[in-house]
């Protein structure tokens, strides 16, 4: 149980499941059955988001994982993301959307998708909701993901070995020019100043003593030692 891939694997084997264990119990069992009863419309469209929320986690774990292949992974998260007549899921659960669209290369995206949280702050929240309302809870700690992201994927500052003993910089600034931020580490601080110059980009870095890694942007990589450096891309 050592191997990081069977932990994969599972998450893999659990996606599959779950999109197709929706789509044969939406067509053999949930449809065939919902067109003979007598229920409401209203418990009749609960029943059909609750299916299609589920078929939507499934989707988001499968890109993850990488059941669906890259190629086809970016398609189905922008589906996921454009087509609102599918039931949307809750707060906490989009930090998976965030990690499915990272990986289908849509990081760039990031910051458009925060809307729900700008309208709680329009609302007056000083925490999280769990989901829109009616919600259960408003101060919900799992909601807080964007804490994470603006670090992980905005400023792109993220572990690149067990302990964080190497770091990757993989910033995806959207429509941002400009972007100063800084993330404590165990050996010091990993600080990073970003300015847009066209569509190319200057970064100062600069990372603890006995901390390396490497810097990405738009598929070109660059080693990065201990200490400041200016990079040009």
């Amino acid at each position: 149980m050592d191997d990081p891939l069977i932990y994969v694997r599972a998450v893999h084997f659990a996606a599959t499941i779950s999109v197709a264990g929706v789509a044969f119990f939406v067509v053999f069992v949930a449809e065939p059955a919902l067109r003979k009863t007598d229920a409401g419309a209203p418990l009749v469209g609960i029943i059909r988001r609750r299916l299609a929320w589920l078929a939507w986690i499934g989707l988001s774990l499968a890109v993850l994982s990488g059941a669906v292949p890259a190629t086809s992974g970016k398609k189905v998260i922008e589906t996921v993301l454009r087509d609102k007549s599918l039931a949307q899921c809750s707060y906490y659960f989009r930090f998976y959307l965030f990690r499915a669209m990272k990986t289908a290369g849509l990081g760039d995206d990031y910051l458009k998708q925060l809307g729900p949280w700008r309208h709680m702050l329009d609302l007056g929240l000083t925490t999280w909701a769990e989901t829109p309302e009616p919600t259960r809870s408003d101060c919900h700690a799992w909601s807080a993901h964007p804490n994470f992201d603006l670090l992980a994927t905005v400023a792109g500052i993220e572990s690149a070995a067990p302990g964080f003993a190497k770091v990757q910089i993989e910033p995806h600034l959207g429509q941002l020019m400009h972007l100063k931020a800084t993330l404590p580490h165990p050996l010091g601080e990993i600080k990073v100043v970003y300015e847009r110059k066209g569509d190319g980009l200057v970064a100062e870095v600069s990372l603890p003593n006995n901390l390396t890694g490497w810097f990405v942007w738009r598929g070109k990589k660059s080693a990065l030692h201990s200490g400041a450096q200016h990079l040009v891309f």
